[in-house]
């Protein structure tokens, strides 16, 4: 079995590990993947997982050396208590049926093996409708045989593909705030007003579109420098900072910076991983050394909400009509209430 091609099967979950992990630029692999993953989850001993590990290389990038009995033992070693989850959940014989919802499944299962007094009711409820919509699809062969699973995850009024593959990004974006909500320590307290997401989204200002990497950096440079400071006083944080940890880039780093930094803005360069390392992630003196945390994964969703932002614009999609169909966010997010 390829797991590669199992994690972008389904129905609201098609192609949305794809292009949530690898072609945000966040993830080399489904190695690398479950590597970092298992990385925030081992605090004390971050330092062991490396990619060396003979187990990682299981996970390799031949997509079909990437078998389920090797996705398994991995699972298994590191929460040897899922095996009854794990016997549940293969169907040798009806292989075809597997979707992303499997492996998001076992995904979460390691995660709450861990952390057994959380809970995720809303995610579980839509693993459960996402399989059965599965199952329904592969029976009869008709996309309007899944609808009602659709309708009660995202809604039934868009009225563009556009729109539809905008309102599964943002399903994704509320989960991910409900995850950081409930694992991440004092995230409450720091943004208690639910769909905190929001402000990262598009918005209209004089006529054009402001995109979420623009609002996401702008966040980032008002707790650097602070709301009256300006961009250079930040571009020049920024190559203090990495003229400090790392080498310097080329004869005039802070012109490197600034060009760096303005394309991620205008959505010309991407933010991924090693981009919000070297430009943002050295600004933090605690993240700077410690693995990867959940909550810089924000930067993924923004990175993937600015490419879906600009596709739109490239098709003639007016800013105002963007802003609007991202604007839904609040009212995805609060149907995940528990």
């Amino acid at each position: 079995m390829d797991v590669n091609s199992v994690a972008n099967r389904g129905v609201l979950l098609v192609g949305m590990p794809d292009e949530l992990l690898f072609k945000s630029g966040w993830f080399k692999s489904f190695g690398d993947l479950v590597m970092q993953f298992l990385r925030t989850q081992n605090k004390d001993g971050a330092g062991a997982i490396t990619s060396d590990l003979q187990l990682f290389k299981l996970l390799s990038p031949n997509r079909e050396s990437v078998t389920s009995e090797k996705l398994k033992a991995l699972s298994l070693k590191y929460a040897p208590e899922l095996q009854n989850t794990w016997a549940d959940s293969e169907t040798p014989d009806e292989k075809e049926s597997l979707g992303a919802w499997w492996l998001l499944e076992i995904t979460l299962n390691i995660f709450l093996s861990k952390r057994p007094k959380l809970q995720f009711e809303k995610l579980n409820e839509f693993l459960a409708d996402e399989k059965n919509a599965v199952a329904v699809y592969l029976q009869q062969k008709d996309s309007r045989s899944v609808l009602s699973y659709i309708e009660k995850w995202i809604g039934g009024d868009w009225e563009s593909s556009a729109e539809f593959e905008t309102r599964k990004i943002l399903l994704w974006l509320a989960f991910f705030e409900k995850f950081l909500r409930v694992t991440t320590e004092g995230f409450d307290k720091r943004f208690p007003e639910p769909a905190m997401m929001k402000m990262f989204l598009p918005v209209v200002e004089n006529n054009e579109l402001i995109l979420s990497n623009e609002r996401y950096v702008s966040a980032i440079k008002q707790k650097s420098v602070g709301t009256e400071g300006s961009w250079v006083s930040f571009y020049e944080k920024i190559t203090e900072a990495k003229c400090t940890f790392y080498s310097k880039e080329g004869d005039d780093p802070k012109a490197a910076v600034e060009k760096s930094v303005k394309r991620i803005r205008a959505g010309k360069t991407q933010l991924n991983r090693k981009n919000y390392a070297s430009n943002f992630r050295v600004l933090d003196t605690e993240l700077r050394q410690a693995p990867m945390q959940p909550v810089e994964l924000i930067a993924l969703f923004c990175e993937v909400m600015t490419k879906k932002q600009m596709a739109m614009q490239k098709d003639n999609c007016m800013p105002a009509a963007i802003e609007k169909m991202f604007s839904i966010y609040p009212t995805i997010y609060e149907q995940l209430t528990d």
